[in-house]
């Protein structure tokens, strides 16, 4: 007898959390382009646009409903972040990056998730380049080195 077929996340069943978002994104498309001259000249992301992913919960999307996120499955992640590039790149980047920090929410001891990752401006900035190394420090760790680029930096926290 063959295995059945997982159902999707929660928000497509439903459908209506999916797409509210979805057209909320869309709503928040002129707020944010017209701060892309900012977002430019700074080198991150104003905190106009920066209010829209979090209340959108566009940086919450794989972070586990055990730490207050949405755990989305891949396809109505990528819908999302779909969405957040079509109203401009760099804030549908800021989407991918912030959101995959979420990731790390399912590894990380279940306390620790809850109280790094349980506020809703949570954010992880993340670099794919690593020349650092970090050390157990007195109150938590100490990371040293040099990385050139570190999405989401500016925001994390």
């Amino acid at each position: 007898m063959a295995e059945a077929v997982p159902a999707r996340s929660a928000v497509t069943v439903a459908g209506a959390d999916l797409v509210s978002r979805l057209r909320a994104i869309e709503a928040a498309a002129p707020l944010v382009r017209a701060h892309v001259t900012q977002a430019e000249a700074e080198g991150q992301c104003p905190a106009a646009a920066l209010d829209v992913l979090i209340q959108q919960r566009l940086f919450r999307l794989w972070l586990p409903r055990s730490v207050g996120g949405d755990e989305l499955d891949l396809m109505d992640s990528l819908a999302l972040m779909e969405a957040s590039a079509r109203v401009d790149g760099s804030f549908g980047w800021t989407v991918m990056i912030g959101s995959g920090g979420g990731l790390f929410g399912a590894i990380i001891e279940p306390e620790s998730a809850r109280e790094m990752l349980g506020p809703p401006e949570a954010f992880i900035a993340g670099s794919g380049m690593p020349h650092g190394r970090a050390e157990i420090a007195d109150g938590g760790c100490r990371a040293t080195g040099r990385w050139r680029y570190a999405s989401g930096a500016a925001h994390a926290t």
